[in-house]
C-alpha cells in the first residue's frame, strides 16, 4: 500500500497494487473483496503480466483533483511489482465520475457482471488489456496519436530476437518479453526464451559461421563486451561493427516467433 501526501505531509490518497499471482498474500477481508476479480482474470485468460489494484482512493471529499489522481496512479504502477504490465484489474470503491472517465479514457472497460455491494459500499471492476506491448506501448501509442501519427504496430519477431539477445543474461528482461511464455515463473520463462534464441541464432546464421561466432561471443557468452570480442577475434573496430550490423540484420529479417 502507498499513501500519497502533500508537501507538508497531509495524506491525500491511498493505493494498493500488486501482481495478480500474489492475491493470496492479502488479508482475509481483502481476499474476499478481490476473489471474484481473480476468478474472472483466470477464466478470461487475463493473467499475463497482470496487476491487481484492490483499491485506489482519494481521501478528500468530492471529485478528486486531477494532479492527485495522476500521482496516485503513477505510484501504483511504480510499486506494482510487474515490469511493463499488460493487464490491469482495478477495484473501484470510489465511484466518482471523474475516476471512471479517466479509466474509460485509457481503454479500461467495466465488467458489469462483477458489479456488487460490499458492506454497503458499491464495488465496480474495471479491466484494461494493453496487448503485448504492455502499458509502455499503450502510452507510446497515446503520445503518437496526440501528434497525429498512427499507433506503433509493435515489435516483430526479429526485433524480439534482438531484444532477447541484448538481455540474454537477465531473467527479468527475458521473462517480460512478448515472446516469453505466459503463466510461467520468470526463471523458467527466461530459460525458454534463451533456448529459442540459441536455436534461432544457430539456424539463421548457419551459412555465416564467422557471424555466428561473433554473435555467440558477444551476446551468449557471459560478461562479454564489444572491446573484449574485438580483441579476442583480432578485429578492427570498423570491421567488427560492420559484421555485427550484418548479423543483426540477418537475425531481424529472418526470424519467426516461438509459436510459428
Amino acid at each position: 500500500m502507498h499513501v500519497v501526501r502533500r508537501a507538508h505531509g497531509a495524506p491525500v490518497a491511498v493505493v494498493a497494487a500488486l501482481p495478480l499471482g500474489r492475491a493470496a498474500t492479502l488479508d482475509a477481508a481483502c481476499r474476499r473483496l478481490v476473489a471474484p476479480v481473480v476468478a474472472h482474470a483466470r477464466e478470461h485468460d487475463l493473467a499475463d503480466r497482470a496487476v491487481l489494484t484492490p483499491f485506489q482512493l482519494v481521501l478528500a471529499p468530492g471529485e478528486p483533483e486531477p494532479d492527485v489522481v495522476r500521482v496516485r496512479n503513477a505510484a501504483a504502477l511504480q510499486r506494482c511489482g510487474v515490469s511493463n504490465p499488460r493487464v490491469d484489474l482495478v477495484v473501484d470503491l470510489d465511484g466518482s465520475g471523474s475516476e471512471q472517465a479517466v479509466l474509460a479514457a485509457y481503454g479500461y472497460r467495466e465488467v458489469a457482471s462483477l458489479r456488487r455491494t460490499a458492506r454497503g459500499v458499491p464495488v465496480a471492476v474495471w479491466v484494461a488489456d494493453a496487448g503485448p506491448g504492455g502499458l509502455a506501448g499503450l502510452l507510446h501509442d497515446a503520445v503518437r496519436t496526440e501528434h497525429g501519427h498512427p499507433p506503433h504496430e509493435g515489435p516483430g519477431p526479429g526485433e524480439a530476437l534482438l531484444a532477447a539477445l541484448e538481455g540474454f543474461h537477465d531473467d527479468t528482461v527475458l521473462a517480460a518479453l512478448a515472446v516469453a511464455p505466459p503463466d510461467v515463473a520468470p526463471r523458467r520463462a527466461a530459460e525458454r526464451v534463451r533456448s529459442w534464441v540459441r536455436e534461432s541464432v544457430e539456424r539463421l546464421l548457419a551459412d555465416e559461421p564467422a557471424l555466428l561466432d561473433l554473435v555467440t561471443r558477444r551476446y551468449v557468452a557471459p560478461g562479454a563486451t564489444h572491446e573484449g570480442v574485438m580483441r579476442a577475434t583480432y578485429t578492427s573496430r570498423a570491421t567488427y561493427f560492420r559484421r555485427l550490423r550484418r548479423a543483426r540484420d540477418l537475425l531481424s529479417a529472418g526470424q519467426r516467433t516461438p509459436h510459428e
